[in-house]
C-alpha cells in the first residue's frame, strides 16, 4: 500500500494544525496507526479514497450523519441546485421554515426546531433546553 502523500500531508500538518485535524474526532490518535487513512481525497457510497488513492470502507461515514453514503445522486443534485441559488445568507432562508415544519410533523413532541452547525452547539443547546 502506497502512503507517500499521506506521510507528506502528516509532516506538513505537524506544528501547523493541533491534533493534525480541524476536528478532534478525526485526529489520528482516534484510530489505529498505520491502518486508517490519514487524509481523504474523495468518496463514493460507503468507500473513501485517501490522497494516495488507497480505497477504504468508511465505517465512520462522516462522523455519523452520512447514512446514504457519499455522492448520493439526489442529495448531491439538491446541494448543487441550492449552491446555484446562494448559500450562507445573512438573513434566514425560507427553507428553514419549510424544513422546520416537516420536522415538527414527523417527530412527536418537536414543537419547535433549532438548527446548529456543530455537535458542540447541539450539546450546548440541549443542556440549555434541559435547564
Amino acid at each position: 500500500m502506497n502512503n507517500n502523500k499521506s506521510k507528506e500531508f502528516l509532516k506538513r500538518a505537524e506544528g501547523l494544525i493541533p491534533a493534525l485535524s480541524q476536528t478532534f474526532s478525526k485526529a489520528p490518535y482516534s484510530y489505529v496507526n498505520g491502518v486508517y487513512p490519514t487524509y481523504l481525497k474523495n468518496g463514493s457510497g460507503s468507500h473513501v479514497f485517501d490522497v494516495d488513492n488507497n480505497e477504504y470502507v468508511d465505517y465512520v461515514l462522516g462522523l455519523g450523519p452520512i447514512i446514504l453514503g457519499y455522492c448520493y445522486r439526489s442529495v448531491d443534485d439538491a446541494i448543487h441546485k441550492q449552491i446555484d441559488n446562494g448559500i450562507s445568507f445573512s438573513m434566514p432562508h425560507y427553507l428553514e421554515v419549510d424544513l422546520s415544519e416537516k420536522i415538527s410533523k414527523i417527530i412527536p413532541g418537536a414543537d419547535m426546531v433549532r438548527f446548529t452547525k456543530t455537535g458542540s452547539d447541539a450539546g450546548t443547546a440541549a443542556i440549555r433546553a434541559a435547564r
